[in-house]
């Protein structure tokens, strides 16, 4: 289960603790956590992921992730499919071109604190989409701020706006090839992750299943018993098979 852009495992073992029966791994992705930045993009990462199974002797597993987890799972999955048991898609935000302008402000917080730390803070205080989002979505405000004082914050600042340029996928075409069985998972009132990219990536995979569920920011209690619900309920699907 791998972590969206500027968090770390730390964020994927809040929402979907391993259920019983299962063995789950939360790495952190170069940049996040304590993992020291490296290249960042999403070819990288996948091979770094792929590697750590190769190291855990995992031949094949259910692979997923939050926001730019899922794009990485993807990535993963359109390589090595072979080694893809179940996609988990949760709170998508890449498809086959960069995460903008959803993402614009987080890119922007990034060259903000490569530019001039000392003064990023104030810079997303007087942005205006940073303020728009403050006023209707507070607790999607306080997750943008939060990347001002995340682990490596300054030092892994170029992370944000390299991932938010890249794109996991060449074409949308390329899903089609996707024969696994997938969970997308979506929630409204969310302005970092339209439901439209999740409604995309639910209409192309073959064998999916799409999930609309209480919003994060919104009904954080409810966002986190239905998405753990929805994600045992699938696990317990691909295991019949």
């Amino acid at each position: 289960l791998l972590h969206g852009l500027g968090a770390d495992s730390g964020q994927v073992v809040a929402a979907l603790p391993a259920p019983v029966g299962y063995r789950c791994l939360y790495p952190d992705m170069p940049g996040h956590g304590r993992t020291p930045p490296t290249t960042a993009g999403f070819q990288h990462f996948a091979d770094l992921v792929r590697a750590l199974m190769d190291r855990r002797g995992i031949a094949r597993a259910v692979l997923g992730g939050i926001s730019m987890g899922a794009a990485l799972s993807l990535r993963i999955a359109l390589d090595a499919p072979e080694r893809i048991a179940g996609l988990i898609l949760i709170r998508p935000a890449w498809l086959d071109g960069p995460a903008l302008p959803h993402l614009g402000i987080v890119s922007r917080v990034g060259r903000w604190q490569r530019e001039r730390p000392e003064d990023a803070a104030a810079r997303l205080d007087t942005d205006p989409e940073y303020q728009a989002i403050a006023r209707t979505n507070p607790a999607a405000a306080q997750s943008v701020s939060g990347l001002l004082t995340r682990p490596q914050a300054r030092e892994a600042a170029a992370v944000l706006d390299a991932m938010i340029e890249d794109r996991p996928l060449r074409t949308l075409g390329e899903l089609a090839e996707l024969r696994c069985k997938s969970l997308i998972v979506a929630n409204e009132n969310d302005p970092l992750h339209p439901v439209a990219i999740a409604r995309t990536l639910a209409d192309r995979l073959p064998d999916a299943q799409f999930r609309l569920i209480p919003s994060r920011y919104r009904s954080p209690a409810e966002h986190v018993t239905a998405l753990r619900a929805a994600v045992l309920q699938f696990l317990n699907l691909v295991g019949a098979y």
